[in-house]
């Protein structure tokens, strides 16, 4: 177990891990005292439900930290805060093993609006329509400077379908795309040529079939697919 800031009062920021309960009740009441001050707020995903939905109203940044269970949604209440956390800036999303968080995606595509930095990181194998959820939810962010994907989809055809949307994000900054899939030389050029005009980083973790000497614009660099993404 990881407690960080447990001792700043008032504090703006709490971040706590954990494997038990052990602890909890204390960092319930710290959250609950400092709600109108609290900023930054990184919870398991079977925490965060504990606490009343006005605490998220608060925030800039937000970490989710799930599990690799996949029988049960774990981020079923996701869409609660997406209504209540107007004013988040940053959200990273730690779901590797729930499908429901692309339901809860799709629905609420325009939630967020204030929001700066997003990172997802999913195991799943993701359909097509799974993948759809991501891009709706991305799509039309005028605001968005940094994007972290780490999902799993079945085949380079779902993968590449969220690229022109990637590519529509003109304010778009940073850019991490994680995929385990192997592809091709010319999928890569693909990705190579969806990519906004104002980037200034990008990290892609993928497998490529063959070696190319020509890495056009990018430089392949490989990653741990949790390395920070702070904003």
């Amino acid at each position: 177990m990881v407690i960080e800031n447990v001792d700043d009062c008032p504090s703006k920021d709490v971040h706590f891990y954990s494997q038990d309960s052990r602890g909890w009740q204390g960092i319930a009441d710290l959250i609950a005292v400092n709600k109108s001050t609290l900023e930054t707020l990184t919870l398991p995903c079977d925490r965060i439900w504990d606490l009343p939905v006005r605490i998220f109203s608060f925030l800039t940044e937000l970490d989710i930290v799930g599990s690799s269970v996949v029988e049960s949604s774990e981020l079923s209440g996701l869409d609660l805060i997406c209504h209540h956390a107007t004013n988040l800036q940053s959200l990273i999303l730690r779901a590797e093993g729930d499908f429901g968080l692309f339901t809860i995606l799709q629905d609420n595509s325009s939630a967020l609006p204030c929001l700066i930095s997003l990172k997802i990181i999913s195991f799943v194998p993701l359909t097509e329509d799974l993948f759809r959820a991501v891009s709706q939810f991305i799509q039309g962010r005028p605001l968005l400077r940094r994007l972290d994907l780490s999902l799993n989809p079945v085949d380079w055809t779902t993968f590449a379908s969220i690229l022109p949307t990637i590519a529509d994000l003109e304010g778009l900054k940073v850019l991490g795309l994680t995929m385990p899939s192997t592809i091709l030389t010319d999928d890569y050029r693909h990705v190579t040529q969806h990519l906004p005009d104002g980037l200034e980083a990008i990290r892609l973790k993928v497998n490529l079939s063959s070696p190319i000497l020509d890495h056009g614009p990018l430089c392949v660099i490989v990653s741990y697919p949790f390395a920070p993404f702070k904003t």
